[in-house]
């Protein structure tokens, strides 16, 4: 870097961005289900299929993990999945009951969601773009009326 330049500071991720990332992740390397990651007989395989919530960690933490490297990807990760698990319906029944259900809980609906015999990868995939574009409507709504003197929430 010549001593001019400005560093490059990181861009922070939304949920949506790790649900669309998630979604790419899928396309390209393919959905399992009933495991986190489908891993072929040759050790070497860096990128496995990844069912939903192994599309989360990926897309979160750069690789196939079991768990967060750090508390920050944690969070992002527990994010993203409570993101998704709303939209489908499978959060918390209310803002009272988001304290009590754990991380574990809400991944274990997740996969539930992902393993029925009958869900499809297009599913997923369609499923991962709603939850991401309505983050997205609901965010631009709120800096819209944010914008406003005062604010209009």
């Amino acid at each position: 870097m010549h001593l001019t330049q400005n560093p490059v500071s990181e861009v922070e991720q939304t949920p949506a961005d790790h649900l669309r990332h998630a979604a790419l992740y899928l396309t390209r390397y393919g959905w399992t289900q009933l495991d986190f990651y489908s891993w072929s007989d040759q050790d070497e395989v860096l990128l496995p299929s990844a069912c939903l919530v192994g599309a989360i960690r990926v897309a979160v933490c750069g690789r196939a993990c079991s768990s967060a490297d750090t508390n920050s990807q944690d969070r992002e990760i527990r994010a993203a999945m409570y993101l998704i698990a709303e939209h489908l319906g499978l959060g918390p029944d209310n803002e009272c009951d988001a304290v009590d259900v754990e991380a574990a809980e809400i991944e274990a609906r997740l996969a539930g969601w992902n393993d029925k015999e009958e869900r499809t990868c297009e599913q997923v995939l369609a499923e991962l773009t709603a939850a991401a574009d309505a983050y997205d409507r609901d965010a631009a709504a709120l800096a819209y009326f944010d914008a406003f003197p005062g604010g209009a929430r």
